[in-house]
């Protein structure tokens, strides 16, 4: 099984859009593949890149959050992303396993 196919989801709310928005989109812009999309869920309408998915839902928990993100997920694979992590340029190159999980600190 490759990896291919995964859609990274990320929740901002509060002062995490402010702080880190620059930061996280330059480095899934630089990314060699690119994720398959792209889920952000925010406490309010975030002026996201066009490949960058918005899902608005107020005034939550963090898990709240994921959860909206992760259930627009149309992909086999779930990228669950801290706001304030940076990815590596080859973050999604494909790799063989037959693994069913995958966890891995940033």
């Amino acid at each position: 099984m490759t990896a291919s196919g995964v859609t990274v989801i990320a929740c901002a709310y509060g002062d995490y859009w402010d702080t880190f928005s620059a930061s996280w989109i330059a480095s899934l812009e630089a990314c060699d593949p690119q994720p398959a999309a792209v889920v952000l869920a925010t406490d309010v309408p975030r002026p996201v890149p066009e490949w960058c998915e918005n899902v608005v839902i107020g005034d939550a928990h963090m898990a709240d959050y994921y959860n909206a993100a992760a259930q627009r997920a149309r992909t086999e694979w779930v990228w669950g992303s801290g706001f304030d992590d940076t990815f590596l340029p080859d973050a999604f190159e494909p790799f063989e396993s037959d693994a069913d999980c995958y966890f891995m600190p940033h």
